[in-house]
């Protein structure tokens, strides 16, 4: 720090440079003393995925189908909705769309 208060041109340009890494990578850069001025920043990290809305379904079914559907889902040990997902799934591919 002593040197960025005398005016440095060299400690300017370190700060410079950690103020861009710190840009480029999204990190806060604590002390200047350890970074080399020539190497790249890291590649910032991939972009979060933004997690998919949820939408409830409702739709009336005979109570036998209903029991016949959440026993075949508990002998799968799957949710009723991952079986039901999986049947979508397979249905689309048979029909080729």
């Amino acid at each position: 720090m002593m040197a960025l208060q005398r005016g440095s041109a060299s400690a300017r340009r370190k700060f410079a440079s950690y103020l861009e890494l710190d840009e480029l990578c999204g990190r806060a850069i604590c002390d200047i003393k350890e970074c080399n001025v020539n190497e790249k920043p890291a590649a910032p990290e991939p972009p979060v995925k933004a997690k998919e809305i949820i939408k409830d379904m409702s739709f009336k079914m005979p109570l036998s189908w209903h029991t016949e559907f959440k026993k075949a889902a508990a002998d799968a040990n799957l949710s009723m909705t991952l079986l039901l997902k999986d049947a979508f799934e397979l249905w689309k591919r048979e029909r080729g769309k």
